[in-house]
Parts: C-alpha cells; sequence; structure tokens
C-alpha cells in the first residue's frame, strides 16, 4: 500500500503533538482559581493524577485533608510556598448559620 508523503507527515505531526500534549499533563497541575483564574504549577513527580484541581477548594481545606484529597496538588502547592499566603476565611450563608445554631433542619443539599 502507497500512502502519500503528506498524510505520512499528518499522521506524525498529529502524534507528536499527542505526545507533547500528555508530557504537558504529567508535569503540570491546571489549577483553577476564582480569583486568578487557571494558574499553571510544576507537579511534585510525573504523573497523570490530579492535572486538573481547583486551588480554591485545596486551599479552603483544612490542610491534613487536603493532604489526604489531593497528595501531589498538596505537595506541589507546598513546595511552591502558596500554603504561606493567608486566606480570608469564607463567609457562612444563612441556612449555615440557622444549621449551626440550631434554629433549622438541615436543608437536603447539606446532610
Amino acid at each position: 500500500m502507497n500512502v502519500p508523503k503528506s498524510v505520512k507527515r499528518s499522521i506524525f505531526c498529529a502524534s507528536l503533538f499527542g505526545l507533547g500534549v500528555l508530557c504537558f499533563a504529567c508535569k503540570v497541575h491546571v489549577m483553577q482559581s476564582r480569583a486568578d483564574g487557571y494558574i499553571l504549577i510544576p507537579k511534585a513527580r510525573f504523573s497523570l493524577c490530579e492535572t486538573f484541581v481547583s486551588l480554591d477548594e485545596v486551599l479552603d481545606t483544612p490542610k491534613a485533608v487536603a493532604q489526604s484529597r489531593w497528595p501531589l496538588a498538596y505537595q506541589s502547592l507546598k513546595n511552591e510556598g502558596l500554603f504561606t499566603v493567608a486566606r480570608p476565611a469564607r463567609a457562612a450563608t444563612a441556612d449555615e448559620m440557622a444549621r449551626f445554631s440550631g434554629l433549622m433542619k438541615p436543608s437536603k443539599k447539606h446532610p
């Protein structure tokens, strides 16, 4: 079977591009933040795990929970020094305040 050079070249370029995207995903966390948009942070080790992570969720979670739930992202953020940044406490909603004070039954969304 005789395949034209242009087709071979296209297949080679597409394969090379796919390999590059795969290597990029193995080396970098893509972290989404409400304030900063998307942030790229190098991973602690070469892996496809935890490629897309919410930065706000990791930083708003207690450190022990974040370390067990997102070990690679936690280590990368620690290496970058982002855990030392003070984050303002999230204001509780009226529903949460009522539940904590015992005035209201928990809503179905929040057990």
